[in-house]
């Protein structure tokens, strides 16, 4: 325990400001972990002791890289390769099979996201396991995402090289297949299964899911094993709630042993009891069941930070004339619905959705009531994986309102779910055309250029992106970026370009 002559108060404050900023849960009890965690941090980042960090945090000094240093220094980063054996022969033997003949009758690609995938291990594993039982099978499209909110982890998931501790419980067959013996004892992971995997920085307790910028949406099974384990018991609730709207009706949640209670409690899954592993499954969400109600769940305590409080977070659907929700209890019936479906799908209750779009009555709609119908059918559409009826209903919402720069953005999110990326270039293009201050749009396109290895136009872009948000409050929701501050937005940006 390293010595420190911080205050039970100031440790307090540390603990919401760790909460609220970082969606990590330190009560009284483990304030001792915390400590541990900022004497560590203030080491590596050249400190005067923990104080002087803590100082530095409280008095609103720190910077991305500050936060994300202590941020990795609070949560294990322990992992390695085909770790829970029991769990990993389930999904073997029982799991991925079914879902690959799921996804293959319904035409569409296999979407699983391991959330909290640290180093990359996880979702590497997974990758290998799909490659293998696909070997002389029907090849369904598989999309696999990692996200973790600590960059450096994801850094070291890209780079994709690990040393032997990684491999302790690998076969060596495994190893010896889809790995590259490196000088030093490294080994560097297969290209092919490299490519399988989309890696993102994603904060599950601040940032916004399900969402089809960030491809969240319609997942047939998530890993989120020892992730909520860090939150409040009341944090954790809401993000069960969250990846529940994540999941395809029938999809399956994976936490760790310790972290079930959250789950059963929230009463959105039925539970799959086996022997090797328990899963969960989602129910599903219709108008006349419960639902998800997300926006109702109560919020961590937020802490007495130093500064000036935050202004109003935005409340409003996109810009460019679609539906003010403080308006919505004033409009008409057709305003009506379109604001209860859009409410549905940022909810993941596409069923409910879908519902509510077919009550609106299509005859004498104005050109922009109609593109937006076609906007939220093909989000709709989209967040249930139906991509290609989601693309065609995309254009339609194109034809029925062309100067719409949301939906030359929405072209573009589905165009690059299809993996046809130049065409989504081009669609942001129009989108930047079209409204050359759409802050998503220089930020999307940045994100695809980077991708597409364009590193000068990308970082141009990502630049853009930056400048028009230092005019934002930071904490203001950015239009069309389903629920994402400024300030988070500023924050990825940063950590890209350095």
């Amino acid at each position: 325990m390293p010595s420190s002559s911080l205050s039970p108060e100031t440790m307090e404050r540390l603990s919401r400001f760790v909460g609220k900023y970082l969606g990590l849960h330190f009560p009284v009890e483990r304030h001792k972990d915390l400590l541990r965690g900022v004497a560590r941090a203030a080491v590596e980042l050249g400190r005067n002791g923990p104080e002087a960090l803590v100082e530095e945090i409280l008095a609103g000094r720190a910077n991305r890289h500050v936060l994300d240093n202590l941020a990795g220094q609070l949560t294990i980063g322990e992992t390695y390769f085909f770790r829970d054996k029991r769990l990993l022969d389930l999904l073997r033997e029982e799991v991925l099979p079914g879902l690959l003949r799921r996804a293959s009758r319904e035409g569409r690609p296999l979407r699983i996201w391991s959330a909290g995938c640290c180093t990359g291990e996880e979702p590497y594993t997974v990758a290998i396991l799909l490659k293998e039982l696909m070997r002389g099978a029907t090849q369904v499209p598989v999309s696999i995402l990692a996200t973790d909110l600590n960059p450096r982890f994801l850094d070291k998931a890209q780079r994709a090289i690990y040393r032997q501790w990684s491999f302790r419980a690998t076969p060596s067959r495994i190893r010896n297949a889809w790995f590259r013996s490196l000088p030093d004892e490294v080994w560097e992971l297969s290209p092919d299964i490299r490519s399988m995997v989309s890696l993102a920085c994603l904060n599950l307790a601040v940032d916004a899911y399900p969402a089809l910028e960030n491809r969240t949406n319609a997942q047939d099974l998530i890993l989120c094993r020892n992730v909520l384990m860090y939150f409040s018991p009341q944090l954790g609730q809401k993000v069960v709630t969250k990846l529940h709207g994540c999941l395809v009706d029938g999809g399956l949640l994976v936490v760790g042993p310790s972290e079930g209670s959250l789950v059963t409690s929230s009463g959105l899954f039925s539970v799959d009891l086996n022997e090797r592993g328990i899963l969960y499954c989602r129910e599903s969400c219709r108008i006349g069941q419960p639902a998800p109600n997300i926006t109702s769940m109560p919020e961590p305590t937020e802490p007495d930070l130093a500064g000036p409080p935050a202004l109003p977070v935005q409340d409003s659907l996109p810009a460019a004339g679609l539906l003010d929700r403080k308006a919505a209890g004033e409009a008409s019936l057709i305003e009506q619905a379109l604001h209860e479906a859009r409410a549905a799908v940022e909810r993941g209750c596409y069923a409910e959705a879908g519902e509510r779009l077919a009550s609106v009555d299509r005859s004498g709609l104005s050109p922009a009531q109609s593109g937006l119908l076609a906007n939220l059918t093909a989000r709709m559409l989209a967040g249930s994986g139906d991509l290609a009826l989601a693309e065609r209903t995309c254009r339609e919402a194109i034809a029925a309102d062309k100067m719409h720069a949301a939906h030359h953005y929405l072209l573009a999110v589905i165009l690059q779910e299809l993996r046809r990326l130049k065409e989504a270039v081009e669609a942001l293009q129009k989108a930047l055309y079209l409204e050359p201050g759409f802050l998503l749009a220089h930020f999307s396109l940045g994100l695809l250029l980077k991708e597409l290895g364009r590193e000068q136009e990308s970082r141009r872009s990502l630049k853009n992106a930056l400048a028009g948000l230092q005019g934002l409050d930071r904490e203001g929701i950015v239009p069309e970026s389903e629920g994402m501050t400024a300030g988070r937005i500023t924050e990825i940006i940063q950590a890209m370009i350095g």
